[in-house]
């Protein structure tokens, strides 16, 4: 997977969080939370992004 690609995946999540967060009114560090508990709950895609982006197996 490409930096471009991934920037753009992660783009998309944080655009999505950010649309919620206007609509509830959520402030910045639950925003970060919810964002880094995105990855925890789904490890594959955080280990696409290391090892897409620098090689890291």
């Amino acid at each position: 997977m490409s930096l471009q690609i991934t920037l753009s995946l992660t783009s998309e999540h944080f655009e999505r969080l950010n649309k919620l967060k206007t609509k509830s009114k959520i402030n910045k560090s639950m925003l970060f939370r919810m964002f880094v508990d995105y990855f925890d709950k789904q490890p594959t895609e955080f280990k696409k992004l290391c090892e897409g982006d620098y090689g890291f197996k």
